[in-house]
């Protein structure tokens, strides 16, 4: 037998693929005992999934953490109109100018919507990184469901933990979708 690229060259393996005959010189420059046509093929096919990857994680952690902020700003409108009947910020409105009332009001309402948008798409980033790690088994949701408060501490470490890592998270996703590509 000679080797398919070399017709000199006796063949010492045979391509794990295609069965191709190939050469020493041949077998070394493949990999996993693939010739270079099968390993060039190889790679382009494990980088379309990891392109194809990439862009399902990353296209998923902006929609469900855009979902998120969506839903804590339409959260925030109640909460204002809540802390707007309040006696202290009614004072606020009777002793302050028109104007100047308006212009904190508009504030504080911004405020309290960009604040209740972050703290949701922070508890969604949170829960991303604590279903990866803590919530492989079965077994914690109805360990979750008996321990109620387990679950409330696990709902407050989510936020703390998302405050802190949904930004890097973003940008972790972002790069991967780039160096995919």
């Amino acid at each position: 037998m000679k080797c398919y690229y070399h017709n000199e060259i006796n063949a010492v393996a045979t391509c794990k693929k295609c069965n191709k005959h190939l050469c020493k010189e041949c077998y070394d420059l493949g990999k996993d005992g693939l010739c270079s046509s099968c390993n060039d093929v190889n790679k382009k096919r494990l980088k379309e999934v990891r392109i194809d990857r990439a862009e399902k994680d990353f296209g998923r952690y902006i929609r469900s953490s855009n979902l998120a902020a969506i839903v804590g700003a339409i959260l925030g409108i109640p909460l204002i109109k809540y802390l707007s009947s309040s006696d202290s910020l009614k004072e606020l409105y009777l002793e302050a100018p028109f104007l100047q009332a308006l212009i904190v009001h508009g504030a504080v309402s911004l405020i309290f919507i960009l604040a209740t948008a972050y703290t949701l798409f922070a508890l969604y980033a949170g829960f991303s990184i604590t279903s990866k790690h803590i919530l492989k088994s079965r077994w914690i949701i109805i360990i979750l469901i008996i321990c109620w408060p387990l679950g409330l501490l696990l709902i407050i470490m989510s936020i703390l933990l998302g405050y802190y890592a949904s930004i890097p998270m973003y940008i972790k996703y972002k790069i991967d979708y780039k160096r995919a590509k």
